[in-house]
């Protein structure tokens, strides 16, 4: 697998892959992904915004719902898409409420497709949980991060870099559609920043905040009417 940092927010780098996907299967004279189908489970704000910003690209996002008991990605959802249409797949890993999606299912559903998985994560999440790409067998086609989660802040753009992992190599049309990549600088401070800190690092980060969140819900349900 191969990894890029780039200066573009999540969402923007996310966009700018399916639109790749796509110029990707026009070049190669294959069916072109006619639909994105992203869970309800992804964070609202992600959906919103990359809803915006494909429909001027005709691209249909399509949400699908989660099982309310488990709160997780149900299959019959993406069975209902069990057709010749190209697609492409986006769950989250962890999803919105913090659970783990059945990447084994999904990702066999996706490779029968031929439809492209992508997973959103973060590195602390990554620091305690096993890689999709691990669990997938090797299916998953991207992964997708915001770094901020690890204490990189935002750029003079305004946006906080993200990162780009994949099983395949980056095309040259997703390297110049994104703003760049990340800078010397930020670069050297990413660096400097995980030599200090490690994967041990960022597991502490991510078990404080885990613990730090429990004693706020602890605290929390003890008002009344909470």
């Amino acid at each position: 697998p191969c990894c890029a940092v780039f200066n573009d927010d999540l969402t923007t780098l996310l966009t700018n892959l399916l639109l790749d996907i796509k110029r990707s299967s026009v070049q190669a004279g294959i069916e072109v992904v006619s639909k994105i189908l992203i869970s309800a489970t992804v964070s609202p704000s992600i959906r919103n915004v990359l809803r915006t910003q494909l429909k001027y690209h005709c691209i249909d996002l399509v949400v699908l719902d989660y099982d309310k008991n488990s709160g997780k990605l149900s299959l019959s959802q993406l069975q209902q898409f069990d057709t010749d249409e190209k697609l492409a797949v986006v769950t989250g890993w962890p999803n919105y409420f913090g659970l783990l999606e059945d990447i084994t299912e999904i990702s066999h559903w996706a490779e029968k497709k031929g439809s492209q998985l992508i997973a959103l994560s973060d590195p602390l999440s990554l620091s305690l949980i096993k890689s999709p790409f691990m669990i997938s067998g090797g299916k998953l086609d991207y992964i997708l991060g915001d770094l901020q989660a690890a204490g990189f802040t935002a750029s003079q753009s305004g946006a906080s870099p993200s990162f780009l992992a994949s099983t395949k190599e980056l095309s040259n049309n997703l390297k110049s559609a994104v703003t760049t990549q990340i800078n010397f600088e930020d670069l050297a401070i990413i660096q400097l920043s995980m030599s200090v800190t490690g994967l041990s690092g960022l597991q502490h980060s991510a078990e404080l905040s885990n613990s730090t969140l429990h004693k706020l819900v602890e605290k929390l349900t003890e008002i009344d009417g909470v």
